[in-house]
Order: structure tokens, then C-alpha cells, then sequence
């Protein structure tokens, strides 16, 4: 179908395209919420072309600009979509995410391509382009992040910040002409994971920035080149333990 509608609120269970088509959600988007314990579970949204982003319903409860908004949807699978145009991020939760997204295109977001508050999901296989600020940016990461084409983004390929844990992997991904930094780890606890196989290349500052924080982790395999500044830059932490 092609529509143009106000965000949907999903009950647990819910499943929104799936299609051999791909249906056009023009000026519009997902608003799907759980219950304060992120009690929506088994979400899918799969198949859909979001242009222009959730706005307000009739209520005036809404107006993110989102191409898909998840608000305490603890378990969701978004995969094989197309968004771009949208004023505020392509993809963004609020809560804990366990679920996937992968194999989305998502370019020329006004926001983050990708912003979640806690991630304890897998975040592959996405082609993240043109996005106002960041490509991927988390406040925690203990899932997986690997095999993302991030690139041409305002600011960093992917931002993990002020966060008490970063104990994931961030693995194989490819993070080009971004015009901060490749990977950036911004104060908390830094970076307790293992970074590795990915290709950082001609991004505008650092390819890997440790900012006011440490790594205890694994930092190993990259290949980066032709950065604006430095390789690995640790600044006003204690550096590589």
C-alpha cells in the first residue's frame, strides 16, 4: 500500500510488513511502545519505504521526526527496510534493545541514523549515509555491532558515550568519510569490548577517539587509514590498559 498516516502505536506480537513488495510510508512512520518494563516483545517491521518520518498525531503526543521510534520495545527485529528523508533518526529506541536491526537502508537523516539508549542487540548488515549527526550512536553497548557500511555522516561513524558499559563488539564494519571520527568512545567507562576487522578510513578526525576515557578491551585487526588525525587518539584518560 502507499499511505501517508500517523505513527502506530503495536500491541506484543505485532508485525508490520513481510511482503514481497515494499510499501512506501510517505510522511509519516512507527511509533510502537511497550509497557514501562518493555513488555512488547516479538515486534517486526520488515519491508517498508519510510520517507519524511513520524509526526504528530491528532493528540499532538508525537512529533520525533523518527523513521521508526521504539519506546521500551525490549525485543523487536527491523530488518530489509529503506528509510531516508527523515527529520530526526532513522531508527531510535528508548529502553533496552535486545532485538535485530539489520540489512536497513538509511540515509539523510536529519538526526542519527541509528540511536539507542541501551543496546544488547545485534546491529548489522545496515548501509548508514548522509545522517545529520552520528551514523550509529548508543549510550551503552553490550551487544554486537559488525558488518555496517557507515559513511558521509555529519559526525562520527559510530558514538558510544557517557556510558557504564561498553562491553560488545563492534566488528567488520566499514566506516568511511564520516567528519568527526570513525569510532568514537566519549567519557563512562570506555571501551571494555573488542573492537576489530573493521575498515576506518578518510574520516574527518581520529579513526578510533578514546575521549576522557580508557580502553580495557581489545582493539585489534583494524585497518585505518588516511584519517584527519590520528590512528587511535587517547586524550585526558589513562590510554590502553
Amino acid at each position: 500500500f502507499t499511505s501517508s498516516f500517523f505513527p502506530i502505536a503495536a500491541a506484543g506480537g505485532a508485525q508490520f510488513g513481510g511482503g514481497t513488495g515494499r510499501a512506501l510510508v510517505s510522511n509519516g512512520g512507527f511509533d510502537i511502545r511497550g509497557g514501562s518494563a518493555g513488555d512488547t516483545s516479538m515486534v517486526r517491521v520488515q519491508g517498508f519505504e519510510i520517507v519524511g518520518g513520524i509526526s504528530n498525531d491528532p493528540s499532538g503526543n508525537v512529533s520525533t521526526g523518527d523513521g521508526i521510534g521504539l519506546t521500551e520495545v525490549a525485543q523487536a527485529t527491523i530488518n530489509s527496510n529503506v528509510i531516508r528523508g527523515v527529520s530526526g533518526s532513522g531508527i531510535s529506541n528508548e529502553g533496552v534493545f535486545r532485538g535485530t536491526i539489520r540489512d536497513n537502508t538509511i540515509t539523510d537523516s536529519g538526526d542519527d541514523g541509528i540511536e539507542l539508549e541501551t543496546n544488547s542487540g545485534t546491529i548489522s548488515a545496515n548501509t548508514i549515509t548522509d545522517s545529520g549527526n552520528n551514523g550509529i550512536e548508543l549510550e551503552t553497548n553490550s551487544g554486537t555491532i559488525s558488518a555496517n557500511t557507515i559513511s558521509n555522516n555529519s559526525l562520527n561513524g559510530i558514538s558510544i558515550g557517557t556510558s557504564n558499559e561498553a562491553n560488545g563488539v563492534i566488528s567488520d564494519n566499514i566506516l568511511s568519510a564520516n567528519g568527526n571520527h570513525g569510532i568514537e568512545f566519549f567519557q563512562g567507562n570506555g571501551n571494555n569490548g573488542t573492537v576489530s576487522g573493521n575498515i576506518i578510513t578518510a574520516n574527518g578526525n581520529n579513526g578510533i577517539d578514546m575521549f576522557q576515557t580508557d580502553n580495557n578491551g581489545v582493539i585489534s585487526g583494524n585497518t585505518i587509514s588516511a584519517n584527519g588525525g590520528n590512528g587511535i587518539d587517547f586524550f585526558q584518560g589513562n590510554g590502553n590498559n
